[in-house]
């Protein structure tokens, strides 16, 4: 008999944050963005896109890579993946057969992007819809004057500092 799933508890900072993704703009914008999620505490790996793209290259293979070679060199006991892609379930499932859990976290509802192979695929669910929500309407609140307009155009670093919690 297996017994049931018991849920590791995860400490209140990350010993380290990655954050893989891809921008367009020109050389100031893209050194912008990775400074931006270094001074929130990510480690990024940022890949250049472009406009017409629709599907960013080597973000994937980076985050992969990073996930499977870390679990491999027993450098977590629980990855904390923020993605719904089915594309990760092959890593999710490497990364079991190692020995490591994976949480996935992410929005959960009707065509919000959540594969249900992935949510299955991962040792535990948490999902972000309610929380996220809230600080987002909070967020749009602050910048949205009276009359409707915007108060003013919020910069790169604001919007990753409400991601990063830390408004």
């Amino acid at each position: 008999m297996i017994p049931p799933m018991v849920p590791v508890s995860l400490e209140p900072t990350a010993i380290r944050a990655y954050y893989n993704t891809s921008v367009v703009g020109d050389e100031q914008r893209f050194k912008l963005v990775e400074q931006s999620l270094w001074q929130n505490g990510f480690l990024a790996k940022v890949f250049k896109k472009q406009k017409q793209q629709t599907k960013s290259k080597g973000v994937d293979i980076a985050l992969a890579t990073d996930f499977i070679s870390n679990a491999f060199l027993n450098n977590y006991d629980v990855a904390v993946l923020i993605a719904g892609d089915a594309d990760y379930i092959p890593m999710v499932n490497e990364v079991k057969r190692i020995g490591k859990l994976v949480y996935v976290v992410f929005f959960h509802g009707k065509n919000l992007g959540l594969s249900l192979d992935l949510h299955l695929a991962s040792d535990q669910f948490l999902h972000i819809s309610g929380t996220f929500n809230e600080q987002w309407r909070e967020y749009l609140a602050d910048s949205i004057r009276h009359d409707g307009k915007p108060k003013q155009k919020r910069r790169f670093d604001e919007a990753i500092e409400f991601t990063n919690g830390s408004r």
